[in-house]
Order: C-alpha cells, then sequence, then structure tokens
C-alpha cells in the first residue's frame, strides 16, 4: 500500500503559513484547516492509501515555496514527503 504524506502546521505557526499561501485555498481559520487536512486523509485512506500527516517548519516551507504565487496544500504535502524521504535517507 502507498504511503500519502499530508503536511500540516502547528496552529502557533497557522498565520505564518498563510502569508505566504494561496489565500483561497487555506481558510482563516486554523480549526477548519484542521477540518480539511482530516478530510483529506480521510479521501486518501478511502481509496486504499496510508495517510500520514507530517508537520513541517514554515521557515523551511517558505524557503522552498514557489517565489511568485502562493502555496497551495500540494506544495506543502510535496515538502512534507521530501522531509520524510531525507530523514529515510539519512538513517
Amino acid at each position: 500500500m502507498a504511503i500519502m504524506y499530508i503536511g500540516s502546521i502547528a496552529e502557533s505557526d497557522y498565520p505564518a503559513l498563510r502569508e505566504i499561501c494561496n489565500k483561497r485555498e487555506f481558510p482563516r481559520d486554523f480549526a477548519v484547516f484542521r477540518l480539511r487536512i482530516e478530510s483529506r486523509k480521510r479521501a486518501y485512506r478511502a481509496r486504499g492509501f496510508i495517510a500520514r500527516e507530517i508537520i513541517v517548519d514554515v521557515a523551511g516551507f517558505k524557503r522552498r515555496r514557489r517565489p511568485r504565487t502562493g502555496a497551495t496544500y500540494r506544495d506543502l504535502d510535496r515538502y512534507a514527503a521530501r522531509l520524510v524521504y531525507r530523514k529515510q535517507k539519512r538513517g
């Protein structure tokens, strides 16, 4: 079974995340953001994937984001997966 990594943020970091993300995609309210994360995990599981939530560091994500457009959930997920793979590679 394939693993899908879902990027997430601590509540205290959420305002900083919203500054660099697509405002239409990321809600103002952290509680709504959490509901979307849970919904995305359920959707992956329903399709037969293992869904793993990865809490990411906003500063690190900010360095990797697309320069002219707001970051998306897909960008956040890719960054989370990159962190996991990098950790596995080290060891």
